[in-house]
C-alpha cells in the first residue's frame, strides 16, 4: 500500500498526517490557503511530494519540502521506511573535490615580476 499525505482542517488551518501501513502520523499544522485547500483536497501520495509542475504557488512548493523534513523526522523516530529506491531522501551530496592548482616554475617569470 503506498503512503500519502492527509489533511483535516483545525480551526487555526490545517493539519498535516501520514498515512502508512494503516497507521497516521502527525506532521505539523499551517495557516489556511486557498491552494493548500485545493491541491491537498484529495489525498497526496508520496510520489507525488517531489513533482512540483501539478501547482505553480510557491507556498504549496514549500509545503511539500516541509513535509519531506518532517516524513524525514518521522522515519528516523518510528524506524519507519517511507521512501523507497529513488525516491528515499538523501542526506546531502558528496563535498566537491578541487585539486590544488601550482603554477609551474618558471625562473625569467620570476626575474621579470620582482625586479623594479
Amino acid at each position: 500500500m503506498k503512503s500519502k499525505i492527509l489533511t483535516k482542517k483545525t480551526k487555526v488551518g490545517y493539519a498535516f498526517y501520514l498515512y502508512h501501513e494503516k497507521k497516521e502520523y502527525y506532521l505539523f499544522t499551517q495557516n489556511n490557503c486557498k491552494t493548500l485547500e485545493k491541491f491537498f483536497k484529495n489525498s497526496v501520495y508520496i510520489d507525488d511530494l517531489s513533482n512540483y509542475s501539478q501547482t505553480k504557488s510557491t507556498y504549496v512548493k514549500n509545503t511539500l519540502d516541509k513535509i519531506k523534513l518532517y516524513i524525514k523526522y518521522i522515519q528516523k523516530n518510528y524506524n519507519l521506511q517511507v521512501f523507497y529506491g529513488k525516491d528515499k531522501l538523501k542526506k546531502s551530496k558528496k563535498p566537491y573535490n578541487r585539486k590544488e592548482f601550482n603554477l609551474p616554475k618558471n625562473k625569467y617569470l620570476d626575474a621579470t615580476l620582482f625586479s623594479a
